[in-house]
């Protein structure tokens, strides 16, 4: 701005030179003004005044020509606005020598004073003011024809001048030492403000870096968190898995239990028939030998029956086997969804107060886990009350085997057999009296395996349905972590724009 300004008055400085020739021309080659001049009783210049003007007019170009090199060579050189000064005032004296000394050129006067203030500087004032005053004083003395345009110009009409040239120069020094000293209560102003402001973008400066501290420690807080988070979905498809699998076991337990039932009820039947036909045959012994034979096949179908209840018997056995070994996997299962809930309380407790909730999920989970562990252990309890009832009954229906075979052979040996035989049967009706008792205990306890079945695949479901809950709760706690880290790099983001926003005003105020 400064050279700017420098370059303006450079410029002021030709202007003036270029109207003193303007004027030399007009006046010496051109006539301007001849008649006023004549009539004023201005005359040629002695060839002693003309020296002086040569000399006036080539100390102006050299101090012009001067300035111009200056400010191109070193536009803020020290010097150059005194040289500017000079080749103002001494273009002022060439225009008013130009002119034949007519007083109106000496308004130029006023002019080069009115440019010079542009400097801003007292000195610069009272430089051209001096040159001018020693112009005026010297030059009515020693060449009054270059000054006045003649020799008879009064002195007091020259005073009046001198007069009015220290009243503008004091005016203009006077307007330029209110400016400075307002420049200087400004620049106080702007030296206070400017500080205010550096503190300002100071504080600026150390609220981003928090916040550019806080927004990395939030961005990898959240992907901390949401690679948690991602583990934790992870152990919950896990879990929900093992509860889907656990449920659609207990169904199929509850199917096999439910078959086991209708085997049971046929078995049951066909010791009824069973009953009956030792009924028939004690009643019809009393008919004699001639229903004997009749007898023996009643017999031949009641050892068939027998034989095909301890088959069964046998394969209820089995089947109570499978069971308790299904009931020791569902045990296992729920020993690892039980581990499951500990690990994932593990992980709510490492997530903080975003993972209460999912705390409270994972302890009910751990609870249907314990149920399920107790329901499997009183199921495996039952099935051994079974299998005990079961073996005591197949060793009953064994000995019900051998009784009706030891009959069939009495009965075939001797007629006389007959009465042993009728006894025999009557044994044979107590026992299966006694195996359709055990029959309707082992239907019971098969009821009530299925009646916990059904409350372990209740158990599951609820459990499942918990699982798929906080499935979800993860999933949407996984989104709302995804969107935490979006704005954590959004901050990271606004955060280094205020930083670089804070470094330029910085600059700007450095500037």
């Amino acid at each position: 701005m400064k050279s700017e300004r420098m370059g303006l008055m450079v410029l002021f400085t030709v202007l003036t030179y270029v109207l003193a020739i303007i004027v030399l021309v007009m006046h010496k080659f051109f006539g301007f003004l001849q008649g006023y001049s004549t009539f004023q009783g201005i005359s040629s210049l002695s060839d002693t005044n003309f020296l002086l003007f040569v000399i006036l007019g080539s100390l102006t170009t050299l101090l012009v020509l001067g300035s111009v090199i200056m400010y191109w060579c070193k536009p803020l050189h020290s010097s150059l606005p005194l040289v500017i000064t000079a080749s103002l005032t001494f273009s002022s004296m060439f225009i008013i020598a130009s002119g034949n000394g007519l007083v109106e050129y000496h308004f130029s006067i006023f002019m080069v004073l009115a440019l010079l203030a542009n400097f801003n500087s007292i000195r610069m004032i009272v430089v051209s003011t001096a040159i001018f005053a020693v112009h005026y004083f010297v030059g009515y003395f020693a060449y009054p024809q270059l000054l006045c345009g003649t020799d008879d110009y009064h002195f007091s009409l020259l005073m009046i001048h001198a007069v009015f040239l220290v009243l503008t120069s004091a005016a203009t020094i006077v307007l330029i030492a209110s400016k400075q000293k307002s420049e200087a209560a400004m620049e106080i102003e702007r030296t206070e403000t400017r500080t205010q402001f550096t503190d300002i973008v100071k504080s600026l400066t150390a609220t981003v870096e928090q916040l550019t501290v806080s927004s990395k420690e939030m961005y990898s807080g959240s992907k901390e968190f949401h690679a948690a988070s991602a583990q934790v979905v992870a152990s919950v498809e896990e879990l929900t898995a093992d509860a889907e699998r656990q449920t659609t076991f207990a169904k199929d337990n509850t199917n096999q239990v439910d078959h086991m039932n209708a085997s049971f009820s046929k078995v049951q039947e066909s010791v009824r028939r069973m009953t009956e036909e030792m009924e028939i045959a004690s009643t019809e012994a009393a008919r004699g030998k001639i229903l004997l034979t009749k007898t023996a096949k009643q017999f031949d179908q009641v050892h068939a029956q027998v034989e095909e209840v301890n088959a069964r018997v046998t394969g209820l056995v089995e089947h109570l086997s499978g069971i308790s070994g299904f009931a020791e996997t569902i045990r296992t299962i729920a020993d690892q969804t039980n581990l499951l809930a500990l690990n994932a309380s593990i992980e709510a407790a490492r997530a903080g107060e975003a993972g209460k909730g999912f705390a409270i999920v994972a302890e009910e989970v751990r609870k249907l886990a314990k149920e399920s562990d107790d329901a499997s252990l009183r199921i495996k309890d039952r099935i051994v009350s079974i299998e005990t009832e079961t073996e005591q009954m197949r060793v009953s229906i064994e000995q019900s085997a051998k009784e009706t075979t030891e009959s069939k052979k009495l009965m075939h040996e001797s007629e006389q057999a007959f009465t042993h035989i009728q006894t025999s049967s009557e044994k044979v009706e107590k026992a299966t009296n006694v195996v359709l008792i055990e029959m309707a205990d082992v239907k019971k306890s098969a009821e009530e395996l299925t009646d916990s079945l059904s409350m372990m695949v209740e158990i599951s479901t609820q459990g499942l349905a918990s699982t798929e809950e906080i499935a979800a709760s993860t999933e949407q706690q996984a989104s709302g972590i995804s969107q935490m880290t979006e704005i954590a790099e959004q901050l990271q983001q606004l955060s280094s724009d205020l930083q670089s926003l804070s470094t330029k005003i910085e600059t700007t105020i450095e500037e």
